[in-house]
């Protein structure tokens, strides 16, 4: 990049220099760094020689053998999963024997539940495909906090401050977020930087917020699908979404009453 730099008629400031380094990092890399601040390049340099010291210190790791140790440590120590042995570059060790049909983690946890029939939208994070929940009614994006944990085998990372935000949810209940998490999301060939609320106790492992359908700007896209018909007072009850209210009984017909009375 110095090559390059000295190459321009005109000198770039050194904080452009360091915007465009930052873009031009490897995934790994700029997952770490892209949503923290430097002075100069030598301090991003230094970060990124950091990084780098640490991914190779993970991958040179060695898991000691139980066997022929007559201590309780080695028992302790981490040991590879089957799901998690995919990450070649973060983690090493010994793999569990598993079927050959174990779905990758990321297929395990990135996924609808059988019979969900709300709207799911397949991007591809850091690399890995994902599917997340289209939530017109979310103010914010959100990652369960299993799911991110996931993706920090891949290079995501936590940010906290002392202030937590509060999630409320359409039925009102709340939970709070322990921090959040800057993640380049790329859909239809278009790459952006979004940020999620980590929630540790919400179900569904990612939802796109209002912000997430306004950066990729898919609120048109989405309409397409939606069908609209124009319908009189005739048949809008006889398209079904209505009962009659003569086939109601007497106690049905006394409690619609009601319930009309308080709107007018």
């Amino acid at each position: 990049m110095r090559t390059y730099f000295r190459r321009l008629d005109t000198p770039l400031p050194e904080s452009e220099q360091i915007g465009v380094i930052k873009d031009n990092l490897a995934p790994y890399y700029k997952s770490k760094v892209f949503c923290d601040t430097f002075s100069s390049v030598a301090e991003l340099r230094a970060k990124c020689r950091l990084l780098e010291d640490m991914k190779r210190e993970c991958s040179n790791h060695v898991n000691p053998s139980a066997s022929a140790s007559g201590s309780v440590h080695p028992d302790l120590c981490y040991r590879v999963r089957f799901t998690e042995a995919k990450v070649g570059e973060v983690m090493s060790g010994t793999v569990d024997p598993e079927p050959s049909n174990t779905p990758k983690i990321d297929e395990a946890y990135f996924r609808p539940m059988p019979g969900d029939t709300r709207p799911f939208l397949t991007v591809s994070i850091l690399g890995k495909e994902c599917k997340g929940l289209l939530d017109s009614g979310a103010m914010c994006s959100l990652i369960s906090g299993y799911a991110f944990r996931t993706l920090a085998m891949h290079g995501a990372s936590l940010e906290t401050s002392e202030r937590t935000p509060l999630i409320i949810t359409a039925n009102g209940s709340q939970s709070a977020a322990t921090g959040w998490t800057c993640l380049l999301v790329e859909y239809k060939n278009l790459t952006h930087r979004i940020k999620f609320l980590v929630v540790e106790d919400v179900k569904t492992p990612l939802i796109f917020g209002i912000e997430f359908w306004k950066t990729f700007n898919i609120g048109k896209e989405i309409l397409k699908f939606i069908e609209v018909h124009s319908l009189t007072d005739q048949n809008f009850v006889e398209s079904g979404t209505l009962q009659g209210s003569t086939d109601l009984t007497s106690e049905q017909i006394e409690q619609l009453n009601i319930r009309i009375e308080k709107f007018k």
